[in-house]
């Protein structure tokens, strides 16, 4: 992390009230409905950065900017107003750090050059330095206005299909390539000889063609490995398989569940039949006791009958209550006991024929549902072993092929972007084969962009693009000869709708600002991009997936030691913005903060 950021923005105007934001060095991101002012940021970053765009309407009554720069020795305070209407050619800077002079500054040249000797100064460049500036070997003044454009991402840019890097101005690239070099090595070509030397350029130019010779040799030897994996069948009957497996898998799950809804269904019945089995026995077993009760009743009766008849003839002597003599009785009351006992015995009987009739009709029943059950349970047991035993083996098996053959595409998919990869280097290897080395080419910066400088880039693109989960891409390199921007599966980034640019561009100044920071020699420290996402106000334009939105912002929030960023955007994604700055704008007067100028 660089030991300076911007620690505040200020706008102020005669009878306004003073709008200011705080920053900190690591995320901020700036978010609000359109029309509230989140692009001046940029803007009034860029005047003070030595533009000669005014940032802000007039008409708003703001016409004094400033930032407040915090570094490792003090504080630089840089002002600068707006006259009339129109730029001023000077500044103001107020400092506590003593490699900064406080004072009036020129903003185009003087001696006191706000682009030379201020954050040139804060971030490590201590001399004047000039860059190549043509490849007739001319130079110029470094300044920071020669790569402002990559450090402050207009709304405008961040859309672009020219490089994100370079210059709008075609003339301005050799320029802005040297001073990107600068700062990535140091080496500014001090003393160049504008008619390279031709061993030289030989020397490079073998270098350049080892390296590509390599890349093919690598090429090569992967499709050799990928030809091993794949099966001995076409790529169109690899297709058609696929597709059947497909169809087949479908049908596979739409049997499981159809078979596991019919197990269900037997299931319930089988609770229904076992309830009915319950309650049938327990109908039984009370027939059973009423049946004890009437046997015991039976029993009960024949002995008082069977005790009457033996005691019919015994003579019973009674003692009178009176005159307490013995009265001899003999009578016929056991006759109606033994009457009225038969009439219930024979009553009982025709209960128990009753009880033995219903309970024979409730054994029968309880077998009947017994057999249902059995044939139930046989049912269910079928069709669990279907599920287990035959249609669950099956579909692991069909989803095995399926992912067998799947693979197969997808390596025949890499096979074929090797082959573009490999053609495409074998056309720039018989390029500059065929290249004639003369001393009178000129001086061409491309060239001192070495592969082990790109390879740094080449592998930090494809990492934050696989951390932000770019759609389905497979390979990804820096065309640095022709186009300087990135390539994607072969394809560059014209061939993307705006949604998507946008989000490539972001990733490509992200890349070099990291490069800068973790490999350069000397480190801008900051990166500021208007809409990198193309929120709603952009409706209607190709968008970048929701995932790879919210996996952008995730990267941001995880990643902010390469320098200060600062992103503007309409709506953001909902995740964990841990320490990051967050300043939202309401477009509302009565809910939060409004927009950045309090009074407009």
């Amino acid at each position: 992390m660089p030991d300076f950021y911007i620690q505040k923005i200020i706008a102020r105007g005669t009878e306004k009230q003073a709008s200011s934001i705080e920053l900190i060095p690591g995320l901020n991101i700036i978010c609000g409905p359109s029309d509230t002012g989140k692009s001046y940021v940029l803007e009034i970053l860029d005047y003070l950065f030595g533009s000669d765009r005014v940032p802000v309407d007039i008409k708003h009554g703001y016409d004094s900017f400033a930032m407040v720069i915090q570094t490792a020795k003090g504080t630089v305070t840089v002002t600068r107003d707006v006259e009339d209407g129109e730029k001023t050619t000077t500044a103001e800077v107020s400092s506590s750090d003593d490699r900064i002079e406080s004072g009036i500054y020129r903003i185009k040249t003087g001696k006191r050059n706000l682009n030379d000797d201020l954050w040139l100064k804060i971030i490590g460049i201590k001399e004047h330095h000039n860059i190549v500036s043509n490849q007739k070997g001319d130079t110029r003044r470094f300044t920071l206005r020669s790569f402002i454009h990559t450090m402050l991402v207009k709304e405008e840019q961040i859309i672009q299909r020219e490089s994100i890097l370079l210059p709008q101005q075609k003339t301005a690239s050799t320029a802005y390539l040297s001073g990107l070099y600068f700062l990535m090595t140091g080496d500014d070509f001090d003393g160049i000889n504008p008619r390279v030397q031709k061993a030289i350029k030989e020397a490079r130019k073998q270098a350049i063609i080892s390296y590509i010779q390599t890349k093919i040799a690598s090429i090569e030897e992967r499709k050799k490995e990928l030809s091993g994996k794949i099966p001995s069948i076409t790529f169109t009957d690899i297709k058609k398989k696929t597709q059947e497996i497909v169809s087949e898998i479908q049908d596979t799950e739409n049997r499981i569940t159809n078979a596991i809804e019919q197990s269900k269904q037997l299931l319930d019945e089988i609770y229904s039949v076992s309830d009915q089995i319950s309650e049938c026995e327990h109908l039984l077993d009370r027939q059973k006791a009423l049946k004890s009760q009437y046997l015991s009743d039976i029993r009960r009766i024949g002995f008082i009958v069977d005790g009457g008849l033996k005691l019919e003839n015994v003579p019973r002597l009674q003692q009178c209550p009176i005159c307490h003599n013995d009265i001899d009785s003999k009578g016929t009351p056991s006759q109606n006991y033994r009457e009225a006992s038969e009439a219930e015995l024979t009553s009982i009987k025709l209960r128990i024929k009753d009880v033995l009739v219903s309970e024979n009709e409730i054994v029968q029943e309880i077998e009947r549902l017994q057999s249902q059950l059995n044939d139930l349970m046989s049912r269910r047991e079928k069709t669990e072993g279907l599920i287990h035993n035959q249609l669950k083996p099956k579909l692991k098996e069909l989803t095995q092929a399926f992912q067998s053959f799947q693979y197969s595409v997808e390596i025949e998919k890499e096979k074929t972007l090797l082959e573009q990869d490999e053609t495409a280097l074998k056309a720039e290897l018989f390029q500059k084969e065929t290249e004639k080395t003369d001393s009178d080419t000129g001086f061409d910066i491309k060239t001192h962009f070495t592969p082990d400088i790109m390879s740094v880039i080449d592998s930090s693109l494809k990492e934050m693009l696989a951390d932000c989960n770019f759609d389905l891409f497979r390979s990804v390199r820096f065309d640095v000869r022709s186009a300087f921007d990135v390539v994607i599966d072969g394809k560059t980034k014209g061939s993307y709708g705006k949604g998507y640019r946008a989000f490539i561009n972001s990733i490509v100044s992200l890349s070099f600002l990291k490069y800068l920071s973790e490999q350069g020699k000397y480190n801008p420290g900051l990166l500021a991009i208007d809409s990198p996402i193309l929120s709603l106000k952009e409706a209607g334009n190709e968008k970048a997936s929701d995932t790879m939105k919210a996996s952008l912002f995730s990267y941001l929030v995880n990643h902010q030691r390469f320098g200060q960023l600062i992103i503007l955007e309409n709506d953001i994604p909902d995740i964990d913005y841990k320490d990051a700055n967050i300043i939202r704008f309401t477009k509302n007067k009565r809910t939060g903060r409004a927009g950045l100028l309090y009074e407009v």
